[in-house]
């Protein structure tokens, strides 16, 4: 039985589903099984999953009922130990993401190891917010906080405290979090950037934000308390406060460099303040 599964789930996503596949294929730790469920796809991201057909280790493509649907078959599938989700659009970071993990020692350990997750917009790799340390993880840190479903997570504990929730279109994993922290689930933390991340997705789509923002409500009433919901903004203030005024600030007064660093830019709200000619090194 392979020490780790990861799972694949999408649908009609053939323009970005290879750079999800290449990522897993090109991994120097290959002790893994993969599982690709994809949802009846019609726009040919079956052909590019059939040219990866040899290193997958089951294909399931048949019609579902939403994301979480097809992340229930799939760790209904799983034989792993530990669960990584890598869903279509999404890579890994590197060539070495699974082998450092791996010699990390943290699979067997925690019940969910996590690590860095960076964000994929149209043009561009931005950093996300870097995770707080494993002492800082627990109930209330769920209230605002977030953790990448692109962690590893113990498969067992889907048994014992059940599968996603597909009642939730958006939401479920964020409320999985919760009940993995409230029923006293250990976290484990590496210092390495897991997983590209891209924001296209439903979770981000502009049309989705009211839905978003009705699951978060709906997770809050369902899990936490007044005070709990109070301490956990709290937290998150405390944990991001200086993390968000620094991106803030930033966001209001840059400094851009051409690629030779002979020329510096001072914006202030995009506009230009100042330009410094220097001699190149």
């Amino acid at each position: 039985m392979p020490s780790l599964t990861v799972i694949t789930v999408c649908r009609n996503i053939a323009a970005e589903i290879d750079d999800t596949c290449a990522s897993v294929v090109r991994q120097t730790f290959q002790d893994f099984e993969w599982l690709v469920v994809d949802g009846a796809s019609t726009d040919g991201t079956l052909d590019v999953l059939e040219k990866y057909r040899t290193r997958i280790t089951r294909l399931i493509s048949e019609p579902d009922t939403g994301i979480y649907n097809a992340m229930n078959k799939g760790i209904r599938a799983a034989a792993g130990e530990y669960l990584l989700f890598l869903n279509g659009g999404d890579y890994l970071a590197s060539d070495t993401v699974l082998a450092a993990v791996w010699a990390s020692g943290a699979l067997g350990g925690a019940d969910i190891i996590y690590g860095n997750t960076l964000f994929r917009t149209a043009d561009k790799v931005e950093n996300g917010i870097t995770p707080p340390p494993p002492s800082l993880i627990s109930k209330i840190y769920f209230v605002k906080g977030w953790l990448g479903h692109q962690s590893f997570i113990r498969r067992e504990l889907f048994t014992r405290y059940g599968l996603y929730d597909e009642t939730y279109r958006i939401g479920a994993d964020a409320e999985k979090w919760v009940v993995f922290a409230a029923n006293g689930c250990s976290f484990a933390q590496i210092d390495t950037t897991i997983a590209i991340f891209r924001t296209n997705g439903a979770s981000c789509a502009p049309a989705n934000r009211s839905l978003v923002r009705a699951e978060k409500r709906r997770i809050r009433q369902k899990h936490f308390s007044a005070a709990e919901i109070a301490a956990g903004r709290k937290l998150h203030n405390e944990i991001y406060g200086y993390q968000t005024l620094r991106s803030w600030w930033r966001g209001i007064f840059s400094v851009t460099q051409t690629a030779d660093g002979a020329k510096t830019k001072y914006n202030f709200c995009g506009l230009p303040l100042l330009k410094i000619k220097r001699a190149s090194p």
